[in-house]
C-alpha cells in the first residue's frame, strides 16, 4: 500500500519514474537476499516444511493408522 501511496504522491511523471525506479531496485535487492538466505538455509528450510506438512496432513487425518485387511473367507 505505501507503494502505492507513494507514486501517486509524485507531483510529476518524472518524480513518479524516478520513484518506481527506487523501489524496483530496492525490490531487486530484497529479493536478491532472499534468495542468498534461502539457499544458506536450504536444509532447514526443507526440514521445517516436511514436518510442518506432515503435521498438518496427520492433523486432518490423511494419514490415518492402517487397517488390518479384513479376514477371507
Amino acid at each position: 500500500m505505501s507503494v502505492i501511496r507513494t507514486l501517486s504522491a509524485s507531483e510529476s511523471n518524472e518524480q513518479r519514474d524516478r520513484e518506481k525506479a527506487k523501489l524496483e531496485k530496492e525490490f531487486k535487492r530484497s529479493d536478491q537476499k532472499l534468495d542468498e538466505l534461502i539457499s544458506l538455509h536450504d536444509q532447514d528450510l526443507t526440514q521445517v516444511m516436511q514436518v510442518r506438512i506432515y503435521d498438518s496432513c496427520t492433523s486432518i487425518h490423511v494419514f490415518e493408522p492402517a487397517r488390518p485387511a479384513p479376514p477371507r473367507k
